[in-house]
Order: C-alpha cells, then structure tokens, then sequence
C-alpha cells in the first residue's frame, strides 16, 4: 500500500530559502492523507502474460518477490517457502540442506527419485519437474536468481499432469526487474559459505541480468561436505508492443547427505556417520526463450521455447543387505574352487531351500545366517545358490578379515526435456461486461537414460566403502525411455459485477 501526505507550505518555504509571503495558501494547508490500493495481478497460466488481479484468481495464492526473499535471509528458496508461506512444511529426508523435500497441504515436490510426486514447478513458464519420476531439484534454482513466486492451491489442469496439491510459479531476474550490481558475502559454522554477486541493467530497449553463486561446507557431521555452483544470466529486449528474453541456468552441484546413525554410535560421537559416502552430483544446463506481443490493445500473443539436460550421479555407501555366513562357520574347503564365506541372496527362495533343509530363520533377526547352516556345509545344493558377479565368478571370501559387509549402491540418470507453449489473451467486453479470454496449447517430450548397479565390497573401521569392482547382475537395472505430452487449455473470466467474478 502506497501512501501521500501533503506537506505543510511553510515547511517548504524553509528549505528552499524563499520567504513564507511567496507561498499562497488554497485553503488546504492541513494534513491530508491519500492510500492507494495494491494491485496484484497474477498470471492464471505458466505463461506469464497479461494475468488477472489476485482477488480474482479462483484459487488461493501466495506470492512473494525477490525483495521479501532478501529480507528473509534464507539459504535457499524451500527454506524461504516453509518460513513464510502458509500449509507449507519441509523435511530433510537427505539429510542436505539444498535437498528438501518440499511439502504443501501434504503433497510433496522432492528430488528423492520414486517419492509420490503431487506439486507442479515451473520457471519462466517451463515445467521444472523432471522427466523421470516428477523429481524437483531444488539445489539447481538458486533463490538469488528469483524475481518473484506464486504459489497456487489446489489442483489445476492449467498446469499440466500431476498438479495435484498445487502448484508453483516462479519468475527469475531479468535486467529491466532486476537492475542495478549487489555482491553478498557470508559464512557460519561447520565451514559454511555463501557468495553471490550479480548485476543487471537496461537502455530502455535491452537489458542484460548475470548472477554468479557458490554454496559450501563442511557439514555438522564427519565426511559431509557440500558445493553448489549455480550460474544464471538473462538477455532482454522490450519495445513498446513486444517483449523477448533469453535466460539460461548452469548448476554443478556435489551434495552429502549421510543417512541417520545408531544412537549407541551418536552416544560416543555426536559428529559421527554410520556409513559413508552418500553423494548426489548434479549438472544441469536450462535454456529458455519468451516473449509477448500486442497484436492490438486488446490482443495479446505469449509463449516460450525451452532446452534442458540434467545429469545425476548417485554413489551411496550402506552396510551390505546379503546374506553372510561367516559367524556361523567355515562352509567350503579353500581348494574347492569355493568361496569359505560364500555370500547368499536375501530373499525367500534363499530361505525356503534353508527350511526345506530343516532350518529356520533367526526369529529375531530373519534376515540374519541360521548357525544351523554348517548343516549343509560343502553342498552343491547350497552352493547353487551363491551369488555369482558380472563375470560369473562366486562371491565370497577366505579370510574374516577380507568380509564382504558392505555394498555402494550407484545410478546414473541423463535426462534432456524440450517443447514449447505459446498462448493468446483476448481483453474484450462480452455482453457488455469486463472479460479475459486465454488459450493456449502446450507440448514437452521427455528423454530419459537411467541405471543402476550394487557393488559388493568392505567396511573400512571409519565405516566408509571401499571400491571392489564386484557388481551383481540380478540387482542391476537399466532402462531408455520417452515422455510426449500434448495439452490445449483455456481460462475466461467474466466480471458480473466489481467483486463477483466468474470463471471458467
């Protein structure tokens, strides 16, 4: 809310110099106060075109600028998202600040690949969920490359598949928005560090907007460091119909996240980690070009184009999940071409053999050797069901020193996402009343490259994983795929009256 106050004659006089008979008075000395309404306008569709004021907007949003962003002094935009805005919560499932899932009226936007994904993300008008799985990478959209947000409430087919629980909008710097040069410097605890620089400007007819950010630290735990590189910049061109921007976003992102660890292990060390590594990099490049233009006052063409390429590595060091026999006994001769302490599957087949065998799993531990295995030591049958690695070789090992009790679990994801959307707004009176008339169409295709394999390797005594070169073929997984997705949509709203607005 903007306010004006006039200001007494004499007050006036005074700073100038002038003598107070050079300044009449109308009559209308006193103080007066004039307030003057805010307007939001909001755009209804993930193009930003022309929009609609917000108490006309059939949902409930909430919005944000880069202004109330920088006020807030927040890490990154989810953090921002939980501390200001209402219905929103946040958990730290991977154990990383710049890895959230987000959470709105209970459904979630997260970069956890094979969550249940219920929120819509957009930016600059383009679909920021991945292709695979729905998955928002948070850590790639640094907050000080934003402009403005809108989050919307409720499902929305404006937005596209999977807008369940909402759905949100955001809109990054440009160098008419956004003008003028800023650098942030600051650090904490743990190693922590943030510097951010940008700067933006315009003549009137192009602009320009570049902003460089690093994100570091140590971490609170042992072995959990962090780095983040994001780089954005924009290119503008506006004129007195039309307007065009180019903007492209890099991330390069090495981020820890450490499971949870046993409290028995937190009693002697509040710093330590049960096992490590746990990383996730990411390298992503976004590309995306909009515009508008008014064919007549009334008449509004909108629309983007978008390219973007994100690779993900994962490597996560965990205790091993298979079967080891070692405290139960030596099982195999070592010259019978057998592993002594051969490793065995943990499932139901592995365990049915073992009861048919008369042996039964641990009660306590069902997932544990039975001692009564030594029952069948030196058998073929037994030996049928040793895991065997890419080559085809038994896995095991001959000394309890040299145990197998540990796997990395490793995935590579490549996915590239490009398409368009473009969208005309008529603003014309129907029956004589204030009308918004918005149709567009939409297309996106969606490449993905995915896999996964578990290698089989130790723990060293600082429960970190070595590395081995002994995967598992059955637990190996890989797959090529596409996404193709078309979409037409439409939005009216009729003014029946100043504050009844009906929507379509």
């Amino acid at each position: 809310m903007f306010k004006f106050s006039s200001v007494p004659c004499l007050i006036l006089t005074f700073m100038a110099g002038f003598p107070p008979a050079v300044c009449a008075d109308d009559g209308n000395a006193k103080d007066k106060e004039v307030e003057l309404e805010t307007l939001d306008v909001i755009s209804v569709t993930p193009v930003h075109g022309v929009g609609l004021p917000k108490d006309k907007v059939p949902a409930y949003v909430q919005s944000a600028t880069s202004e109330d962003i920088d006020r807030a002094e927040v890490l990154d935009l989810t953090s921002y998202l939980n501390r200001n805005l209402g219905s929103v919560t946040i958990n730290a499932a991977q154990n990383n600040p710049l890895q959230p899932d987000f959470n709105f009226r209970g459904f979630t936007a997260s970069p956890l690949l094979g969550l249940p994904q219920g929120l819509s993300v957009y930016v600059n008008g383009v679909r920021y969920n991945d292709p695979f799985g729905d998955t928002v990478n948070w850590d790639l959209l640094p907050e000080s490359a934003i402009q403005s947000i809108n989050l919307f409430g409720g499902a929305n087919p404006l937005f596209g598949l999977n807008t369940l629980g909402g759905a949100l909008s955001v809109q990054t710097k440009n160098g008419f928005n956004a003008p003028g040069h800023q650098l942030e410097v600051y650090g904490g605890a743990f190693g922590r560090n943030v510097i951010s620089a940008e700067s933006g400007g315009n003549d009137g007819t192009l602009g320009y907007f570049v902003n460089i950010r690093h994100f570091g630290e140590d971490g609170f735990r042992n072995v959990s460091p962090s780095d983040a590189l994001n780089v954005y910049g924009s290119l503008s061109w506006r004129s007195e119909n039309s307007t065009l921007d180019f903007t492209a976003l890099y991330g390069d992102t090495q981020l820890t996240g450490n499971g949870p660890s046993p409290v028995e292990l937190l009693r002697q060390n509040r710093n330590d980690v049960f096992t490590s590594p746990d990383i996730t990099e990411n390298d992503s490049k976004f590309f995306t070009l909009e515009g508008t233009h008014w064919l007549t006052d009334a008449v509004q063409l909108a629309g983007n184009g978008f390219y973007r390429k994100t690779k993900t590595h994962s490597f996560n060091g965990d205790a091993s999940n298979f079967v080891n026999c070692s405290e139960a006994g030596e099982l195999y001769d070592a010259n019978s071409g057998v592993p002594v302490f051969p490793l065995f599957p943990n499932n139901d087949e592995f365990f049915s053999f073992l009861a048919d065998n008369g042996i039964s799993r641990e009660s306590d531990n069902p997932g544990e050797c039975p001692d009564e295995i030594t029952d069948l030591a030196g058998s073929n049958d037994l030996a049928n069901f040793i895991l065997r690695d890419q080559n085809g070789n038994l896995i095991g090992f001959d000394e309890e020193d040299d145990a197998l009790n540990a796997i990395n679990n490793i995935s590579n994801r490549t996915q590239e996402s490009f398409g368009g959307t473009g969208q005309i707004t008529f603003q014309q009176k129907l029956f004589g009343l204030d009308n918004q008339f918005i149709a567009g169409f939409s297309y996106n295709r969606g490449l993905v490259d995915f896999n996964s394999q578990v290698e089989i390797t130790q723990l060293l005594p600082s429960r970190a994983t070595t590395r081995s070169g002994v995967f598992v073929p059955e637990d190996a997984t890989g797959l090529k795929g596409a996404t193709t997705s078309w979409s037409g949509f439409f939005n009216n709203a009729l003014d029946l009256t100043e504050s009844v607005t009906f929507t379509v």
